[in-house]
C-alpha cells in the first residue's frame, strides 16, 4: 500500500496496515451490533412478556391514572399538536389501544371502564377535550376548529377529531338545527361555563 507524505511516496509501515485491518474488523463488529440493536428496537413492545392493555403506567392495574394519562396524550397529540417520538406514540398505542384498531381514541377509555368501573369518560355536551369540565379551554378549541375549517384547513384534523367536535362541540344543533361547529357554539360553551361557575360559587 502507498501513501503520500509531503510529496514523497512511501510504503505504509506494517503496524499501520495492522491497525487498518483492526479498524475494518472493529467497524464491521460495530455495524453488526448496531443492526442487532435496531432489530430489537423494531420488535413490538412487550414481546416475550404479557401486555396488560390499558395499564399505561405499567403498575399492574388499570385505573383512573391510566385513563388520565391516555386522555392527556390524546389531547396533547391531536389538539395541542405536541410532538412525540415514534417510540412514544407506539407506546401509547401498544398499551392504550383497547379495541385493537391500531390507534387510540376516547372509545378506548370507555373500554378501560369495562375493566375498572371507576373509569368513566365524560360525555357532556361542550366538553370537547373530555377532561370533565366545560370551560374556556373547550371554547377555545371549538373556535380554533372553526377558524381552521373556515380557511380550508379541513385536513388539519383527523376523521375522529371531526367526529368529536361535531358530537360534543355543536352546542347549537338542538336550538338551530344546524350541523356546523362555529363561533356560535364557542359562545354557547362560554355561556354554559359561566353558568356552571356561578352555580359553584353559590
Amino acid at each position: 500500500m502507498l501513501y503520500y507524505v509531503q510529496g514523497y511516496i512511501d510504503y505504509i509501515p506494517d503496524i499501520i496496515v495492522e491497525r487498518s485491518d483492526y479498524m475494518k474488523k472493529f467497524r464491521k463488529l460495530t455495524a453488526l451490533i448496531a443492526s442487532a440493536i435496531l432489530a430489537v428496537s423494531a420488535m413490538p413492545l412487550g414481546t416475550g412478556a404479557e401486555i396488560l392493555k390499558g395499564d399505561i403506567n405499567q403498575d399492574g392495574v388499570v385505573d383512573i391514572k391510566d385513563a388520565e394519562l391516555l386522555d392527556d396524550f390524546m389531547w396533547n397529540y391531536f389538539f395541542e399538536r405536541k410532538e412525540y417520538t415514534e417510540e412514544e406514540i407506539q407506546y401509547y398505542i401498544t398499551y392504550g389501544d383497547m379495541n385493537g384498531d391500531g390507534k387510540v381514541w376516547h372509545d378506548d377509555i370507555v373500554l378501560m371502564g369495562e375493566v375498572n368501573s371507576d373509569i368513566t369518560l365524560n360525555t357532556e355536551l361542550g366538553d370537547v377535550n373530555h377532561d370533565g369540565y366545560v370551560d374556556s379551554i373547550d371554547a377555545t378549541a371549538v373556535m380554533w376548529y372553526y377558524c381552521m375549517l373556515s380557511t380550508d384547513h379541513y385536513d388539519y384534523y383527523t376523521a375522529e377529531e371531526h367526529e368529536n367536535f361535531q358530537k360534543y362541540g355543536n352546542m347549537s344543533k338542538e336550538e338551530l338545527g344546524d350541523d356546523y361547529v362555529d363561533c356560535i357554539d364557542a359562545s354557547l360553551i362560554l355561556q354554559k361555563y359561566a353558568g356552571l361557575s356561578a352555580t359553584e360559587e353559590e
